[in-house]
């Protein structure tokens, strides 16, 4: 399924309770060339506890339904695709029934049996996210959605630390994890925003073998909004997207089939056989009546065995070059 670069513009809470702001946001994600929008969708009660000093910020936050709806006919008008990232259960079966592409699960429910068992029985793809999981416990929620009839299609790694610093990204988990789970993986940086690497460690990530990106975007980071501390600006984020639209075209298929560009290259640069001396007519061609050096047109050093032994056809003269034609069978 995401065979393809697939580049995800994480909205979170940056939208700060506005569905204005949100779908200012969607559509900037969709301008600047993101395959998806991740929306949040959570019920407070069903979070976290009252006493728990988040709270407030979540209540302030929240989004009502009937504006949730909006939010994603905004994200099928603009032609973009929408990651439901879900918090209880209710948000889940609310966001599958109004026609979201994909499920996904934050490290925050990665070891609730209950809510991974939910997601599994609806019929839309499923994203986890390995933040903060062992790979055991990573292990562990593949086994249970496969079991209650789900389909996990990517894996992501990445987990925010306001910001995350560099050290602890620890970008070779996603190599580790596509080998250990032969699944898709998937790349979900949480730098400082202001670090320039913000725009290269995705590209850090393709190399590595992811074929998810997602990052946080805002209107303005300037405002210290939620999770603004790796969250790009829509004219930072398009840049991104355009330098790792650029890394997906100079990735190729991993085939080793020349391409006419490579063949042009390797009839320019690599040598070929041609004549140490001049070798009259008739004669028997000896090792030392060869040598190889960049010609136009000719055999490739490897297949001397075409030339040498056999009688010259023709007189062939220093420098020339040797075909199979120029010898006889």
């Amino acid at each position: 399924m995401f065979g393809s670069l697939f580049i995800v513009a994480e909205i979170a809470s940056a939208h700060c309770g506005s569905p204005e702001v949100a779908k200012k946001l969607v559509r900037a994600a969709s301008d600047a060339g993101a395959d998806a929008v991740n929306l949040q969708k959570f019920c407070r009660d069903s979070l976290l506890v009252p006493s728990d000093p988040r709270y407030k910020n979540f209540e302030r936050i929240e989004i009502e339904e009937d504006e949730w709806k909006d939010i994603i006919k905004c994200a099928k008008d603009a032609g973009i695709k929408v990651i439901g990232e879900v918090f209880d259960e209710r948000s889940a079966d609310f966001m599958v029934g109004e026609g979201i592409d994909f499920i996904k699960i934050h490290p925050t429910d990665m070891l609730n049996p209950f809510m991974l068992k939910h997601v599994a029985k609806e019929d839309v793809p499923i994203i986890l996210s390995a933040g903060g999981c062992t790979f055991d416990e990573v292990e562990s929620a593949l086994n249970i959605v496969k079991d209650n009839g789900g389909e996990v299609v990517c894996i992501v790694y990445g987990f925010q630390n306001f910001p995350t610093k560099l050290e602890d990204t620890n970008m070779l988990v996603l190599k580790s994890l596509k080998e250990r789970f032969g699944l898709p993986v998937g790349f979900h940086d949480h730098i400082d925003a202001e670090d320039e690497l913000a725009l290269y460690l995705p590209l850090v990530a393709v190399g590595l073998g992811a074929t998810l990106i997602e990052k946080h975007i805002t209107d303005d980071r300037s405002k210290k909004g939620f999770d603004y501390h790796s969250s790009l600006e829509p004219h930072e984020f398009k840049r991104m997207v355009e330098i790792l639209r650029r890394v997906e075209k100079s990735m190729g298929d991993g085939k080793l089939c020349l391409s006419d560009a490579e063949k042009n290259y390797r009839e320019r640069m690599m040598k070929k056989i041609v004549a140490s001396r001049t070798i009259p007519k008739g004669k028997v061609i000896e090792m030392e009546d060869i040598t190889f050096k960049r010609a136009k047109g000719g055999i490739y050093p490897n297949e001397f065995q075409k030339i040498v032994g056999r009688k010259s056809r023709v007189e062939i003269k220093e420098d020339e070059v040797i075909t199979p034609e120029k010898v006889e069978e």
